[in-house]
């Protein structure tokens, strides 16, 4: 019998009063959890690398798993579908991902629109616990290294 949630009744003339009753009970609860722990990997193990597993694991409240599907993802499109799912619990983890993606991005000489995107990404970061110092960071060092570069150092005074 899989647990629903619900108390079973007990058969008649039966009562749960002692001790070893709920105990029994908790260790068939916790059995019942186990086991389907167990099928849920396997079942991910099979299925293929198409499947889109990414939305199974936040279907499931698997986030630890989510979020490493997310880290080992190319750029930001991950990132930004999960992310509000993710940021409660791992603020750090996300940030670093944006950080290292901004700054992939800004080492490539680009147009204003593209500035104006990343100083958007950057106004993203700081709204997360722990973004602030991170974007002070970031500004600092792109003030240094890309000062070169006219209409970034404009729209990163916008910040």
């Amino acid at each position: 019998m899989l647990h629903t949630g619900k108390i079973a009744p007990l058969p008649e003339g039966k009562q749960a009063t002692t001790k070893t009753d709920s105990k029994e009970e908790i260790k068939g609860q916790r059995t019942v959890r186990k086991v389907k722990q167990k099928m849920k990997k396997e079942i991910f193990k099979k299925l293929p690398d198409y499947a889109h597993v990414e939305r199974l694991y936040k279907e499931e409240k698997l986030y630890d798993r989510l979020l490493r599907f997310v880290l080992n993802s190319p750029g930001l499109y991950a990132l930004q579908e999960y992310e509000k799912v993710l940021k409660k619990e791992y603020p750090e983890q996300i940030l670093d991902k944006y950080k290292d993606e901004v700054n992939k991005m800004a080492m490539h000489t680009s147009d204003r629109k593209h500035y104006v995107y990343l100083v958007s990404l950057l106004r993203k970061m700081q709204q997360m616990k722990g973004g602030i110092k991170i974007v002070e960071q970031i500004d600092a060092e792109w003030k240094v290294k890309y000062k070169n570069r006219p209409a970034m150092m404009d729209e990163l005074r916008k910040l």
